[in-house]
Protein backbone atom coordinates (compact mmCIF):
# COMPACT_ATOMS: atom_id res chain seq x y z
CA UNK A 1 0.00 0.00 0.00
CA UNK A 2 2.69 1.98 0.76
CA UNK A 3 4.48 2.19 -2.43
CA UNK A 4 1.22 2.69 -4.29
CA UNK A 5 0.63 5.91 -1.90
CA UNK A 6 4.29 6.80 -3.39
CA UNK A 7 3.89 6.41 -6.66
CA UNK A 8 0.90 8.46 -6.74
CA UNK A 9 2.76 10.62 -4.90
CA UNK A 10 5.73 11.16 -7.39
CA UNK A 11 3.20 11.70 -10.44
CA UNK A 12 1.59 14.05 -7.96
CA UNK A 13 4.50 15.79 -8.28
CA UNK A 14 5.51 15.23 -12.03
CA UNK A 15 2.30 16.87 -13.20
CA UNK A 16 1.85 19.56 -10.74
CA UNK A 17 5.99 20.19 -12.16
CA UNK A 18 4.80 20.21 -15.67
CA UNK A 19 1.88 22.39 -15.24
CA UNK A 20 4.00 25.32 -13.39
CA UNK A 21 6.12 24.68 -16.48
CA UNK A 22 3.62 24.83 -18.84
CA UNK A 23 2.32 28.09 -17.10
CA UNK A 24 5.83 29.90 -16.58
CA UNK A 25 5.98 29.47 -20.74
CA UNK A 26 2.66 30.48 -21.57
CA UNK A 27 2.92 33.56 -19.70
CA UNK A 28 6.26 34.16 -21.23
CA UNK A 29 5.03 33.63 -24.78
CA UNK A 30 1.58 35.94 -24.19
CA UNK A 31 3.54 38.85 -22.71
CA UNK A 32 2.11 38.10 -19.05
CA UNK A 33 5.45 37.57 -17.54
CA UNK A 34 8.63 38.56 -18.95
CA UNK A 35 12.15 37.01 -17.45
CA UNK A 36 15.52 38.04 -18.13
CA UNK A 37 17.76 40.78 -16.44
CA UNK A 38 14.37 41.90 -15.34
CA UNK A 39 11.07 40.49 -14.45
CA UNK A 40 7.42 41.81 -15.49
CA UNK A 41 4.23 40.30 -14.58
CA UNK A 42 0.97 41.17 -15.97
CA UNK A 43 2.96 44.44 -17.84
CA UNK A 44 0.81 46.19 -20.49
CA UNK A 45 3.28 48.78 -22.08
CA UNK A 46 2.20 52.03 -23.94
CA UNK A 47 4.71 53.72 -25.82
CA UNK A 48 5.60 55.93 -28.43
CA UNK A 49 8.03 58.46 -30.16
CA UNK A 50 7.64 60.94 -27.60
CA UNK A 51 5.65 58.80 -24.74
CA UNK A 52 5.94 55.65 -22.64
CA UNK A 53 4.34 54.33 -19.48
CA UNK A 54 3.36 50.77 -18.38
CA UNK A 55 0.93 49.18 -15.79
CA UNK A 56 1.75 45.88 -14.46
CA UNK A 57 0.90 44.08 -11.16
CA UNK A 58 5.01 43.26 -10.79
CA UNK A 59 8.40 44.83 -12.40
CA UNK A 60 11.65 44.12 -11.11
CA UNK A 61 14.80 45.31 -13.30
CA UNK A 62 16.22 47.93 -15.26
CA UNK A 63 14.35 49.63 -18.35
CA UNK A 64 15.24 51.90 -20.92
CA UNK A 65 13.37 53.77 -23.80
CA UNK A 66 14.79 56.45 -26.26
CA UNK A 67 12.09 59.45 -26.51
CA UNK A 68 12.37 61.99 -29.25
CA UNK A 69 11.16 65.21 -28.39
CA UNK A 70 12.10 67.33 -31.29
CA UNK A 71 14.34 70.99 -31.12
CA UNK A 72 11.48 72.61 -29.08
CA UNK A 73 11.75 72.94 -25.29
CA UNK A 74 8.62 71.07 -24.20
CA UNK A 75 6.85 70.14 -20.88
CA UNK A 76 7.17 66.01 -19.70
CA UNK A 77 4.19 65.17 -17.28
CA UNK A 78 5.35 62.05 -15.29
CA UNK A 79 2.63 59.96 -13.30
CA UNK A 80 4.17 57.30 -11.10
CA UNK A 81 1.69 54.88 -8.82
CA UNK A 82 3.45 52.70 -6.15
CA UNK A 83 0.75 50.08 -4.75
CA UNK A 84 3.87 48.56 -3.21
CA UNK A 85 7.93 48.08 -4.01
CA UNK A 86 9.96 50.52 -5.02
CA UNK A 87 10.96 52.90 -8.17
CA UNK A 88 13.29 54.90 -9.59
CA UNK A 89 13.27 57.36 -12.45
CA UNK A 90 16.03 58.85 -14.27
CA UNK A 91 15.96 61.39 -17.52
CA UNK A 92 18.66 62.30 -19.28
CA UNK A 93 19.32 63.97 -22.53
CA UNK A 94 21.85 62.78 -25.34
CA UNK A 95 24.46 66.16 -23.88
CA UNK A 96 24.36 64.19 -20.76
CA UNK A 97 21.80 66.80 -19.14
CA UNK A 98 19.90 65.10 -16.15
CA UNK A 99 16.25 66.54 -16.71
CA UNK A 100 14.99 64.55 -13.68
CA UNK A 101 16.05 61.95 -11.34
CA UNK A 102 14.20 60.66 -8.48
CA UNK A 103 14.26 57.58 -6.41
CA UNK A 104 12.00 55.64 -4.30
CA UNK A 105 9.00 57.82 -5.85
CA UNK A 106 5.88 57.06 -3.96
CA UNK A 107 2.37 57.78 -5.87
CA UNK A 108 2.92 61.43 -7.38
CA UNK A 109 3.34 63.18 -10.58
CA UNK A 110 5.90 65.63 -11.99
CA UNK A 111 6.19 67.98 -14.82
CA UNK A 112 9.69 69.05 -16.36
CA UNK A 113 10.93 70.85 -19.33
CA UNK A 114 13.13 68.73 -21.54
CA UNK A 115 14.39 68.87 -25.17
CA UNK A 116 15.95 66.77 -28.19
CA UNK A 117 16.26 63.47 -27.65
CA UNK A 118 16.03 61.49 -24.03
CA UNK A 119 16.66 58.57 -22.26
CA UNK A 120 14.15 57.47 -19.43
CA UNK A 121 15.26 55.08 -17.59
CA UNK A 122 13.27 52.95 -15.02
CA UNK A 123 14.66 50.65 -12.40
CA UNK A 124 12.15 48.89 -10.10
CA UNK A 125 12.43 46.43 -7.03
CA UNK A 126 9.31 44.54 -6.78
CA UNK A 127 7.06 47.36 -7.71
CA UNK A 128 3.67 47.27 -8.12
CA UNK A 129 1.91 49.97 -10.03
CA UNK A 130 2.30 52.13 -13.04
CA UNK A 131 4.19 54.87 -14.95
CA UNK A 132 3.97 57.11 -17.20
CA UNK A 133 5.92 59.82 -19.55
CA UNK A 134 3.67 62.27 -21.69
CA UNK A 135 4.91 64.72 -24.10
CA UNK A 136 3.01 67.99 -23.99
CA UNK A 137 3.59 71.36 -26.07
CA UNK A 138 1.97 73.59 -23.55
CA UNK A 139 2.36 74.07 -19.80
CA UNK A 140 1.79 71.11 -17.89
CA UNK A 141 -1.20 70.50 -15.31
CA UNK A 142 0.90 68.66 -13.24
CA UNK A 143 2.25 70.80 -10.06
Amino acid sequence: MQNKNKSFNGKKLIITLVAVIALAAIMQFTGLASFGSYVKVLFFENKGESNWGAHYYMLTGNLSKILHLGDEECYLDINVKTDAGNISLLIKGADGTTYFHKENIQTSSYSVTATGTVRATVIAEGHRGSFSIEKHNAKSTNP
